[in-house]
């Protein structure tokens, strides 16, 4: 499905994110040339299949220029079982070439979220000729400061720290989010 609003972020225009997939504590989706993917639950082989399914007609859009990646876990979403960590692991080995940047945001402290950092930084480790930069963070808004120079410089596309913070927070915002956080 295709977002054709747009929405002011610091008194400029600025494109809504296109939501190629959206369930129950899910979303994926795309912004300028930076691929999203938020998650309040468990990944699964099909919701992979979902990412892989949406990444696709992402990388039809941005054929010609490097793009960059950004996943929001959420507070104690389940790690996701072995098929699933294979069936992400192949998905980022497809793409890795065409990568700029790939950031992570993990919300939350202790033993989860150090599990989640350590299969995070396992799936983007063993990607080949890893060309990308990478970084993990606890927010949306270090991981937009982080992201928005080596994004912009890489990928010829300028994006500013605060409307991809803003970006992120809209996604965080919707019904198919919040809804899963407060359960």
């Amino acid at each position: 499905m295709v977002r054709e609003e747009v929405s002011v972020e610091h008194g400029q225009l600025s494109p809504a994110p296109w939501i190629g997939y959206e369930a129950n504590g899910c979303i994926m989706g795309s912004w300028r040339n930076i691929m999203v993917a938020v998650w309040a639950r468990q990944g699964t082989v099909e919701l992979v299949g979902e990412l892989a399914r949406v990444s696709a007609e992402y990388a039809k859009r941005e054929a010609d220029t490097k793009v960059s990646t950004v996943h929001v876990i959420l507070n104690h979403a389940p790690l996701p079982d072995a098929p699933t960590r294979r069936a992400l692991r192949a998905l980022s080995e497809m793409y890795a070439p065409k990568l700029a940047c790939v950031g992570t945001v993990i919300e939350g402290a202790g033993f989860w979220a150090g599990a989640v950092r350590g299969l995070v930084t396992s799936l983007q480790i063993v990607a080949p000729r890893r060309a990308f930069r990478m970084h993990i963070c606890g927010s949306t808004n270090a991981l937009a400061s982080w992201m928005a120079e080596p994004h912009s410089r890489e990928t010829g596309v300028a994006v500013q720290a605060g409307e991809l913070e803003a970006m992120l927070n809209r996604l965080l915002a919707r019904p198919s989010i919040v809804s899963p956080r407060r359960q």
